[in-house]
């Protein structure tokens, strides 16, 4: 730092700024990935428990809103296991790339894999608004003429 007042933050890049970069990427992804997981498995589990209650009778609408809503939480869990497994075969191909050992996978390959990894995600983040939505139009349909 000079004394004319710059800060690692004005007109310079930092060397380890890109790789600073990609760590916080690489978590906020997990992170993202981790919650949308966790949160459509316990809409399913909500679900599942609606269906389960004597109470809880919907006619056609609700009906197709309920099955709906399993089918795409399912695909959201569903999609959210495959990009776990997609993601932790790319960060092995690419450790074993960065490690140069001689069975490491094609640079393709893994860059494959991290796209494939994003998709996944993509899917499972809509999958689980869709689903989410769709339970809550099950619930306003079966109990909304309730509400007063």
């Amino acid at each position: 730092m000079s004394c004319t007042g710059d800060t690692p933050h004005e007109n310079h890049r930092l060397p380890d700024a890109g790789a600073r970069w990609d760590k916080i990427r690489i978590d906020q992804f997990g992170y993202t990935h981790n919650l949308l997981l966790a949160l459509a498995t316990a809409l399913l589990g909500y679900a599942f428990s609606l269906i389960r209650d004597k109470n809880f009778v919907p006619y056609c609408t609700g009906r197709i809103a309920i099955i709906s809503v399993l089918a795409l939480l399912g695909l959201s869990v569903f999609a959210g296991l495959m990009c776990a497994v997609s993601r932790l075969l790319d960060f092995k191909g690419t450790a074993r790339r960065a490690n140069e050992k001689s069975n490491a996978p094609s640079s393709e390959w893994t860059e494959f894999l991290g796209k494939l990894s994003w998709t996944l995600l993509g899917i499972q983040f809509a999958a689980f608004l869709l689903g989410g939505f769709s339970l809550g139009v099950a619930i306003l349909v079966t109990y909304g003429g309730k509400l007063k």
